[in-house]
């Protein structure tokens, strides 16, 4: 079977102020630079976690480095967790055709709902692969 994944890698997290304007005031809180190793997941691992510590109180959105393998299909959601295995806080799902094209690594914005977080308190990004990849004919 052809091993056919997504490329989830470097990680910005987007913190604001809870007193300041919602858009005009955005903080890069943390980040990772964009390329250098990452993983790969879909079929062989549908869902990732990352741990971090904000050190802001209001969680506007992730960026995540991805590019699209051409047999992928489905969709993707990242959501914030006070847990590893508890209840999403908040979650952002879009299609994997919106990801850049195979090959182009790039950040993909998963911009949510607001949160209050509690700055310096271990959260955890969740990133959940649905559907995997479609069959071809080498995987006959």
């Amino acid at each position: 079977m052809k091993k056919i994944c997504l490329l989830f890698g470097a990680v910005i997290l987007f913190i604001i102020p809870s007193c300041a304007s919602l858009y005009a005031n955005e903080l890069i809180d943390q980040s990772t630079p964009l390329g250098g190793d990452g993983f790969h997941c879909g079929v062989y691992a549908p869902y990732v976690a990352m741990g971090f510590r904000p050190t802001l109180n209001s969680l506007t959105k992730v960026e995540i480095g991805l590019f699209r393998n051409e047999n992928s299909y489905g969709t993707i959601t990242v959501s914030i967790r006070e847990k590893l295995y508890g209840d999403d806080l908040t979650s952002k799902t879009i299609s994997v055709d919106d990801l850049p094209p195979s090959g182009v690594y790039d950040w993909v914005e998963f911009d949510f709902p607001d949160i209050q977080l509690n700055a310096g308190k271990r959260n955890y990004i969740i990133y959940t692969q649905n559907n995997g990849t479609k069959p071809t004919e080498d995987d006959a």
